[in-house]
């Protein structure tokens, strides 16, 4: 078994240094269905075809690499819109990472906690929080919706402006996703 282990890593070695293509005849492999014949390979640049079907019944290792970008992702070539608000938008997921939006949003505060005094506590919360009496109130735990509104009613109009003009931007899809209702100020 330890013999069998050993090759296995060095077939694992080798396999790193070795360049797996496929050969120059146009074989679609995008629309393989799956369980599909395997097209012929092609090793390196001497073009010594590897047969598939050779090993047929043994453990194949096929490893596979291409230079990959982590802003792109694996093989893109142009980066995808992403879709804000349930509808296509002309933003990117990298814009939406460098986004002033995106900032202000990762500043909502969680479990966020709030002092009630006793005049303010009603009568469910006095049969609560029996230390009341002792201490002249309770710290309430708000939810991320309740400390969702806070932030949201503590932000400057700018910075609700800022979130506001997110592409596709629809105050219902927003409350649902948040629990912040967007109260419009009369003037």
């Amino acid at each position: 078994m330890l013999k069998n282990v050993k090759w296995f890593f060095v077939v694992l070695v080798f396999s790193s240094f070795i360049s797996l293509s496929f050969d120059k005849r146009k074989t679609p492999t995008e629309k393989l269905p799956l369980g599909a014949q395997a097209p012929e390979l092609v090793l390196g640049k001497e073009k010594q075809p590897l047969s598939l079907q050779a090993a047929k019944g043994n453990y194949i290792l096929l490893s596979f690499w291409a230079s990959y970008d982590p802003n792109t992702g694996c093989f893109n070539t142009e980066e995808q819109k992403i879709t804000l608000f349930n509808k296509p938008s002309n933003m990117t997921y990298n814009d939406w990472l460098i986004s002033d939006a995106r900032y202000l949003l990762n500043r909502i505060q969680k479990e966020v906690v709030e002092w009630v005094y006793e005049k303010d506590m009603t009568d469910e919360e006095k049969a609560s929080h029996p230390t009341y009496e002792t201490t002249g109130g309770y710290l309430r735990v708000l939810d991320e919706s309740e400390c969702a509104q806070i932030w949201w009613d503590g932000l400057s109009e700018t910075d609700k402006s800022t979130i506001k003009a997110i592409p596709n931007f629809d105050g219902e899809i927003f409350e649902e996703c948040t629990g912040i209702k967007i109260r419009e100020v009369s003037e």
